[in-house]
């Protein structure tokens, strides 16, 4: 009864559920209860008169059998991950239960189940989203489709300890079961590939070999590949001789939207992008350098004319990104600008005809950790 009652809110809070803990619990805590806390009890009064030591060593070699046994179990059968659950399906299947707890006619508890199914089939689902996460000062992006996983860029570590890579990206993708296919680092800045080594160490390196064929240290490749339908393109480098114009500036496109990133350019790579005859026009843009007064300037922006614009830049940072003069010229086009600082984890999710942005912050609530 507690494992199915608690079933609802392990899967919301955690994800997944613990299938050998119904079994185990099953067993463990009778055992726990009437049989190893009275022999504790009987222990602890006859140790006070008696050398217990040699009983206690008898027992000691069969209980780490069994843990060993346990540990043995595959971890599938451990945890079983689900991935994200919302509260609506929280709520209804309390209510389902309640029902069939009760009320006399069980059919009716097929009532909020039949709703929840219904509001599932008829709500759309997009096409595809961008996930840019709050990571402070520093860039860390993730696009979903078809539950696969592009990373773009791996936020700041600090002390090869405080890893934005562990912290946030990879318990994201474990809770979401995602399949991360292809990974892209945009430049060496510590702010943006902190926690590209958490993340090779996670066992995820493979993913960086298509754009960094030649290892991580190098420039990203130029190319044109196909992302499960979308087309994902990378514009060269003249070599700039330095980490920020030597940025990975990437553009992922479907029929109808576009995402454009954009790294550390300045503006010296904006105007060579241009020059270079690229097509850079994308509905979305990450702001070159969090919004650095360096970078975004009036040509790029009527390059790229974007809709939507995310500054990936820190609370009330030393550097008080995005500059004022950037967001004059983004306001000046009437693009809808949004900063990670601000409005926490943004989300822009892609549908057929047009795009809805979401916000960690959209309740305004004053306990929302900011950086």
């Amino acid at each position: 009864a507690l494992f199915i009652g608690l079933l609802p809110l392990s899967l919301y809070f955690f994800n997944g559920v613990s299938l050998a803990g119904l079994v185990l619990n099953l067993i463990a805590i009778p055992l726990l209860a009437f049989i190893i806390m009275p022999l504790l009890l009987v222990v602890a009064i006859l140790s006070s008169i008696l050398d217990m030591s040699l009983i206690v060593s008898l027992f000691d070699p069969v209980l780490y059998f069994l843990y060993q046994q346990l540990m043995a179990i595959p971890p599938g059968w451990r945890w079983f991950n689900v991935g994200t659950i919302t509260l609506d399906i929280v709520m209804f299947s309390y209510v389902t239960m309640l029902l069939l707890y009760l009320v006399k006619f069980k059919w009716l508890a097929c009532i909020p189940l039949s709703v929840l199914l219904v509001d599932s089939y008829f709500t759309s689902k997009s096409d595809w989203q961008v996930n840019i996460f709050d990571v402070g000062h520093g860039l860390m992006v993730l696009l979903e489709k078809d539950n696969n996983a592009l990373i773009y860029d791996f936020g700041p570590s600090y002390f090869n300890r405080f890893s934005r890579t562990r912290s946030i990206l990879l318990p994201y993708i474990k809770a979401n079961n995602l399949n991360v296919a292809t990974a892209i680092l945009s430049h060496q800045d510590n702010d943006h590939a902190g926690g590209v080594k958490h993340f090779i160490e996670a066992g995820f390196e493979s993913t960086l070999s298509a754009f960094h064929p030649n290892g991580i240290p190098s420039l990203c490749k130029t190319m044109t590949m196909d992302f499960y339908g979308l087309k994902i393109q990378t514009f060269s480098s003249i070599t700039f001789n330095n980490n920020n114009d030597d940025s990975c500036v990437v553009k992922i496109s479907s029929a109808q939207h576009s995402v454009l990133f954009t790294g550390d350019i300045s503006k010296q790579r904006e105007h060579a992008l241009i020059a270079a005859g690229y097509n850079l026009a994308s509905n979305v843009l990450i702001s070159p350098h969090h919004g650095s007064g360096t970078s975004s300037s009036s040509e790029f922006i009527a390059a790229v004319n974007p809709k939507v614009v995310v500054h990936s830049s820190a609370y009330k940072g030393q550097w008080h990104f995005p500059n004022d003069e950037v967001v004059a010229r983004f306001n000046k086009i009437g693009a809808a600008q949004y900063i990670t600082g601000q409005q926490g984890q943004i989300r822009i999710k892609f549908y057929s005809t047009n795009l809805h942005v979401e916000t960690a912050r959209e309740c305004e609530s004053y306990w929302f950790i900011k950086d």
